[in-house]
């Protein structure tokens, strides 16, 4: 249960959130790994956890599977500052709707406050030249990104949905006292099918709808 929170306060906290490419599908394989002993040997249980994630200008959809313990999806849209999340694992389905409005606005400040690094580096991921950033939260914790910037970044953000950085990361790695995570682009496609259905903001049937406040204190957070 300490490995299911933790990854779940991850995802919870990413959704408090020229010639470019503006809107694409990418896969991410997801892998994860820990210098606690404990923590290492659940983590092995996650093999074959990855991320989808779909995205125009202004809407984005991150559906993420960790393993079959539990799998959340992410719709948000710029324009209208909308945000849905749904939850399906060990507490059943669960959806939370929050506006950005609805953020703390010393929390909007805290993350426009984040810095990075950028280094002359660059690699090639899936036939696209890619540059290192670096970022360090106040804890000390690295993040290291590797974005092209042929493809445009939605202006919705996240973790690894960052406005600072000049194009879309391909590649990423997010540290943290207790799990390091790496993602990994597998697939990526510049066009998009059903955009409109990939947006929807309606709650499937099924889902038991709870507040941002509800949603934390379920997780413990």
């Amino acid at each position: 249960m300490k490995l299911l929170s933790l990854l779940t306060s991850f995802f919870l906290l990413s959704t408090f959130v020229s010639a470019q490419i503006t809107e694409a599908k990418i896969v991410y394989e997801m892998k994860m790994t820990s210098d606690n002993p404990e923590l290492e040997m659940q983590l092995s249980m996650m093999q074959g956890s990855q991320l989808e994630l779909v995205f125009t200008d202004n809407k984005s959809r991150q559906n993420v599977s960790m393993g079959g313990f539990m799998s959340t999806t992410t719709i948000s849209d710029a324009e209208t500052g909308e945000t849905l999340t749904l939850m399906d694992g060990m507490m059943g389905k669960i959806a939370m709707k929050m506006n950005v409005s609805d953020v703390n606005e010393e929390e909007e400040l805290e993350d426009e406050s984040i810095e990075f690094e950028f280094i002359d580096e660059t690699k090639e991921i899936l036939g696209y030249t890619c540059y290192k950033a670096v970022s360090l939260d106040d804890e000390g914790n690295e993040s290291t990104f590797w974005y092209s910037k042929e493809i445009q970044a939605p202006k919705t953000e996240s973790q690894y949905i960052q406005k600072q950085l000049p194009g879309m990361p391909l590649e990423f790695q997010i540290i943290s006292p207790d799990v390091t995570m790496t993602f990994s682009a597998t697939e990526f496609a510049s066009k998009l099918k059903k955009a409109d259905k990939n947006f929807s903001m309606e709650i499937p049937e099924g889902y038991n709808e709870m507040t941002p406040e509800e949603m934390q204190g379920a997780f413990g957070q």
